[in-house]
């Protein structure tokens, strides 16, 4: 397995409306940019708020896989951001467990940075959640092909 001192974490989510099928979205790179890691996790039906969430924590999850002890995580949810990073409370008791796993995850690395991007930095992860909707199931992209995952 190759070992990645640093890894960027790029993250979306899709949902239909009123808790409907939603998956995660996320990209992970190395400092070069090249992409480690190009999945849509299908959830089933919850929020999209909840699956911004899941988003983070497969992301971590597949960083901590590859070895990463710093991670720069990226996400358009400002919500997201602002109670991750303490800014705002979680009220919401659904939110609250994934907000606790998220901070456990992140304990586990030395150090790590959460940054507010605009959407369009974020497509590519977007496209891959709603794929992973579309299809009801879980899918990866290699070299520009998205196939359904095994």
């Amino acid at each position: 397995m190759n070992k990645f001192n640093e890894i960027t974490i790029c993250t979306n989510a899709s949902s239909s409306p009123d808790r409907g099928p939603s998956a995660a979205g996320l990209i992970l790179a190395n400092l070069a940019g090249a992409v480690l890691v190009a999945k849509g996790v299908f959830i089933g039906n919850t929020t999209c708020n909840a699956a911004e969430y899941h988003a983070m924590i497969c992301g971590l999850n597949a960083a901590r896989l590859r070895g990463a002890t710093k991670v720069k995580l990226r996400s358009c949810s400002q919500l997201l951001i602002h109670q991750v990073t303490g800014i705002c409370r979680v009220k919401n008791p659904q939110l609250r467990l994934l907000h606790f796993k998220v901070l456990k995850l992140l304990q586990k690395f030395s150090s790590y940075t959460i940054t507010k991007v605009s959407h369009k930095d974020v497509i590519p992860a977007h496209r891959l959640a709603k794929k992973a909707v579309l299809l009801k199931g879980d899918v990866v992209e290699t070299d520009g092909k998205t196939r359904i995952a095994s």
